[in-house]
C-alpha cells in the first residue's frame, strides 16, 4: 500500500457500490450457478438441471435458461434444449426491459473493470426502472467520485442519504467528497452523522482524523486516530496516519513508536524505511540501522532506503560511514549519480537542522 493519508486514497475501497442479490434463495444466484456448472462438467446432468430449475423458479434468470438449455441438449433432448433455449431469451428480454436489478449489477461489474461510462449508463438505467433506488443514486456518485468529478458526484449522494438517511455508507461517501473538495466543515458533518447511524467504525474516525489534520486541528486529529485504534489496533493505515501527525506536533519518540507500530503491521519497506529514518532522527542508530536493513531487505533497488541510509551513516559515523553506504549501494542498484544520492541525503539532514532550529 502507498504511503498516503489513508482517507483520501482508498476511495473505491470505501465507496460502496451495492449489488445486493435478490432474495428467495437460500444462496446467491450466481453461486448456484457455479454449482450447476460443477455437476455439467461432473457429468451430474439431472443435477443440473434441478438447481438451474429451483434458481429460475425464484428469479427467472436467463443464465439458468440457457444453462438448462446445454443441460438438455447434452442429454440429447433436443426439444427441451430448444424450449429452454426461447425461455432464455424471453427472461432475458424481461430482465432488460423491467429489472432494475439487471441493470445495477451491470453497473457494478463495469465499474469494477473501469468501464465509467457504460457503468453510469446501466445505473441511469437502474433509475430509470426505480427512481427512488437510494443505492442506485449512491453508485452513480461512486462512479462520478472515482472520475475524479467531485461536485457531480455530491448530489447523488444528498439524493441516496434524501431517500435512505439511515445508510452509513452513503454519509460517509458524502464526506468522503466534500473532504475532495475542501469542504471541511461539511465533510465532518456528514462523518459525524455516519458515526451516529453506525457506531464507532474505525475508518470513519480517521477519516476525520484526517480532515481535523489538514484544518490543522491537531489534537481533534489526534484523538480521532485514538478512537480508531481502539476499534482497529490492527490497521497499520492508522498507524501511520498517528505517526505522521505527531511528528508534525513535533512528538518524534511517539511517532517513530507508530511508524514501528505501521511497519510491524504491514511489513512493508516504506514502513520500515520511516521508522528507521525518524530513529535515526533520533539518534538511535542500533534500531536505525536494523530497521533500515529490514527496509533494505524488502527494496534493496530503491534509492529512497540507499539515500536513508547515507543519512544515518552521515549521523552515525560522519562521512566516513556514509561513504561506506554509498560505496554498498552500487553492488546493488549499480553506480548511482552521488550528486542524486547526496542530494537527497542532504535534504534529510537540512529538514532535521530545520526542527532544531524550530526547537531552540
Amino acid at each position: 500500500m502507498l504511503v498516503r493519508e489513508v482517507a483520501v486514497a482508498t476511495a473505491f475501497v470505501v465507496l460502496l457500490l451495492d449489488c445486493t442479490p435478490k432474495r428467495g434463495l437460500e444462496q446467491p444466484a450466481e453461486l448456484m450457478l457455479y454449482g450447476a456448472e460443477r455437476k455439467l462438467t461432473e457429468g451430474d446432468l439431472q443435477g443440473a438441471i434441478e438447481i438451474y430449475r429451483e434458481i429460475i423458479r425464484a428469479v427467472n434468470a436467463p443464465e439458468a435458461w440457457f444453462g438448462m438449455s446445454g443441460a438438455f441438449l447434452a442429454k440429447g433432448d433436443t426439444d427441451s434444449a430448444i424450449s429452454a433455449y426461447f425461455n432464455g431469451i424471453l427472461a432475458q428480454e424481461q430482465r432488460e426491459h423491467s429489472d432494475p436489478y439487471y441493470w445495477m449489477r451491470m453497473g457494478y461489474w463495469y465499474s469494477r473493470s473501469g468501464e465509467k461510462e457504460k457503468a453510469l449508463k446501466a445505473f441511469n438505467k437502474a433509475l430509470e426502472l426505480n427512481p427512488s433506488d437510494a443505492k442506485a443514486w449512491n453508485n452513480i456518485g461512486v462512479v462520478y467520485h472515482e472520475e475524479k468529478d467531485y461536485e457531480k458526484a455530491i448530489p447523488y449522494f444528498k439524493k441516496a442519504i434524501a431517500l435512505d438517511p439511515s445508510d452509513q455508507r452513503f454519509w460517509y461517501n458524502l464526506g468522503l467528497a466534500y473532504h475532495y473538495i475542501g469542504a471541511y466543515d461539511d465533510a465532518i458533518a456528514a462523518y459525524n452523522a455516519s458515526l451516529h447511524i453506525e457506531e464507532a467504525r474505525a475508518k470513519v474516525w480517521n477519516d476525520l482524523g484526517v480532515t481535523y489534520r489538514v484544518m490543522g486541528k491537531l489534537e481533534k486529529a489526534l484523538a480521532c486516530y485514538d478512537r480508531a485504534l481502539a476499534l482497529a489496533p490492527e490497521d497499520p493505515d492508522i498507524w501511520f496516519n498517528k505517526g505522521i501527525l505527531l511528528d508534525r506536533m513535533g512528538k518524534e519518540e511517539e511517532a517513530m513508536y507508530c511508524y514501528m507500530k505501521w511497519a510491524e503491521l504491514a511489513v512493508s519497506w516504506k514502513a520500515y524505511l520511516y521508522a528507521g529514518k525518524k530513529a535515526a532522527d533520533l539518534n538511535k542508530f542500533p534500531l536505525a540501522w536494523t530497521l533500515l536493513d529490514k527496509a533494505l531487505y524488502y527494496k534493496p533497488t530503491s534509492t529512497l532506503v540507499w539515500s536513508a541510509r547515507v543519512y544515518a551513516g552521515w549521523k552515525d559515523g560522519g562521512k566516513a560511514r556514509a561513504s561506506e553506504e554509498l560505496a554498498a549501494s552500487e553492488r546493488y542498484i549499480g553506480k548511482i549519480p552521488e550528486k542524486e544520492i547526496r542530494e537527497r541525503a542532504l535534504k534529510m539532514t537540512s529538514r532535521l537542522v530545520k526542527k532544531v532550529r524550530a526547537i531552540f
